[in-house]
């Protein structure tokens, strides 16, 4: 039987490989191990979607807004277009709610809304009243030029009246279409715009108080917010005058500025003078009242000069660089006495100031 040998004892290794006795171990302290490199996270990179193109827009803005147009007009009797100024006007006869016509524009929506305009309609009609179309020729025109905006909000004074010479409506103001919806594309929607027709006295109005205000007002005798050219002025009702009154005290004006041909604030041997056109007396009354009254600033520009009327307290008025400061008493005796006829106009409450009217 073999014998088996002894086992032999198996010698430590050093850390440093040779044989001999075993080395104590070495403590890995944070100064001898070695840094772990941070690990970072690196966001996948975004690529901006690209901003649809102006045709893409108008593209998606024509087939929302003929989407619409193919519902709300399934009744009309008749359906005609034109083309104006390369924008298509669709026009179209309905019965309901009540009879009228409806003008639409397909082609603005580049500039950044349409225009939408309803006239009253009555059996002896053979076709559109001839100045709704016109009223939208000038009104497309401007809007290509680059002078309408169709802002909420926004009046505009037209060069003649609207329909007969001798008509009392002759401006417009916009406010939200009541029955077509903005129209949707992969830019935002764009508006359609109701334009509605003032008689002089309510354009006046907007100006002391607010065009919103008074859409609000109209729509509620008039819900589709037609332009009928031989309507009242809601200010011969007697319940709705009551109503803008309180209103318009209330709240003042919306306006914060407008344009005209002349606005000067010139200064000479401690004078100082505002020249103004004639145009611009009758706007600058109503925002005395409308803002001034109400302690709001308001602005008149003109292509050389903003002139800035702003109201102060207690304390006396006067004029800076395009400033003019205005106690209540200096509005209310420059509104008393302020004409849109040629001359110079002068006040107690303003003994070193004076408003030179030009045609």
């Amino acid at each position: 039987m073999a014998r088996a040998l002894p086992r032999k004892k198996a010698t430590p290794v050093s850390r440093s490989g040779a044989r001999g006795k075993s080395s104590p171990a070495v403590s890995r302290t944070a100064s001898s191990r070695k840094p772990r490199a941070a690990r970072v996270t690196v966001p996948e990179a975004t690529i901006p979607k690209p901003k649809p193109s102006v045709s893409t827009i108008a593209a998606a803005a024509r087939g929302a807004l003929q989407s619409q147009l193919a519902r709300l007009w399934a009744a009309s009797s008749k359906v005609s277009t034109e083309s104006v100024d390369g924008v298509t006007m669709h026009v179209a006869l309905l019965q309901l709610p009540q009879p009228h016509w409806h003008l639409m524009t397909d082609g603005l929506s580049a500039i950044g809304f349409e225009l939408s305009l309803r006239l009253p309609a009555s059996k002896e009609d053979v076709g559109t009243p001839a100045w709704g179309p016109e009223l939208m020729r000038h009104l497309i025109a401007s809007a290509r030029a680059g002078q309408l905006a169709a802002t909420l909000g926004q009046s505009v004074t037209l060069a003649r009246p609207i329909g007969a010479a001798d008509s009392s409506m002759q401006a417009v103001t916009f406010g939200a279409d009541p029955v077509v919806k903005a129209l949707a594309t992969p830019g935002g929607d764009i508006s359609v715009r109701v334009v509605f027709g003032l008689m002089r006295d309510e354009a006046r109005l907007t100006r002391e108080w607010s065009p919103a205000g008074l859409l609000d007002v109209a729509s509620r005798v008039n819900p589709l917010l037609l332009t009928d050219v031989d309507r009242a002025s809601l200010l011969m009702s007697p319940r709705a005058r009551v109503m803008i009154e309180q209103r318009v005290e209330r709240e003042g004006s919306a306006m914060e500025s407008f344009a005209t041909r002349v606005s000067e604030l010139s200064t000479s041997n401690k004078q100082t003078t505002w020249k103004l056109d004639t145009d611009a007396v009758e706007t600058v009354v109503s925002l005395l009242k409308g803002r001034i009254g109400h302690q709001r600033p308001f602005t008149v520009k003109t292509g050389r000069m903003t002139v800035e009327v702003t109201p102060v307290d207690g304390a006396a008025s006067g004029t800076t660089s395009h400033v003019l400061k205005l106690t209540q008493t200096a509005a209310r005796q420059m509104r008393a006495t302020l004409k849109a006829k040629p001359g110079t106009y002068r006040w107690d409450a303003l003994p070193d100031f004076a408003v030179e009217i030009v045609n």
